[in-house]
């Protein structure tokens, strides 16, 4: 599927699978700096509240999300970033 039909909610694709669900899921995570393997494990593990387990594009699709909407920031690295803005 391409990420227009993956982006936002639709007859075909269930809110809780659509990239936007999952960006918002990603939001209510604590800011802490991390990686993209970090989150993508943490998103990964059996205990994540979330259904299903996202593939690595769509978590990478709901960072560009995140980040277009100004609820990321790079830190200086470049390999780390944190939700929200940086303290």
């Amino acid at each position: 599927m391409d990420i227009q039909a993956t982006l936002l909610p639709n007859k075909h694709v269930p809110l809780r699978e659509s990239v936007l669900a999952l960006a918002g899921h990603i939001r209510t995570l604590p800011a802490k700096p991390r990686t993209l393997d970090e989150l993508w494990a943490e998103l990964n593990r059996d205990a994540s509240p979330r259904p299903g387990r996202p593939s690595l594009d769509d978590v990478v699709y709901a960072l560009d999300v995140l980040f277009a909407l100004k609820q990321v920031t790079l830190l200086d690295d470049d390999r780390r970033f944190i939700l929200g803005s940086a303290q």
